[in-house]
């Protein structure tokens, strides 16, 4: 089963409903559901929301070596990034516990 978006032809609410995949109505077609009269649209994807394009580190400790590591620190001392490639480089080189990722052998 997957989501699939429609919207209600009288009231222009948006509605997610569920199908199986080889049973989804076509993209444009107009269903009955409850009454209503909704029209499949093409599915959105969910873009991944940033509150004021800051990237936190809820898990680290913030005084472990990884955590002195970022541009900033909010009210409760949780590391931020202010950009998603700082915050990517970060990832890169420390794991989610705090400890380095490029350890000499």
């Amino acid at each position: 089963m997957a989501l699939y978006q429609f919207r209600d032809e009288k009231t222009g609410e948006d509605v997610e409903l569920d199908f199986p995949m080889d049973k989804a109505p076509e993209i444009g077609s107009i269903i009955r559901r409850g009454g209503r009269k909704l029209k499949r649209l093409v599915s959105r994807m969910s873009q991944p929301k940033v509150m004021g394009d800051v990237f936190r580190n809820f898990q680290v400790d913030p005084n472990s070596p990884a955590g002195r590591d970022c541009d900033g620190k909010d009210d409760r001392g949780h590391p931020y990034w202010t950009s998603r490639k700082r915050a990517n480089e970060w990832a890169r080189r420390w794991d989610g516990d705090g400890i380095s990722a490029e350890l000499d052998d």
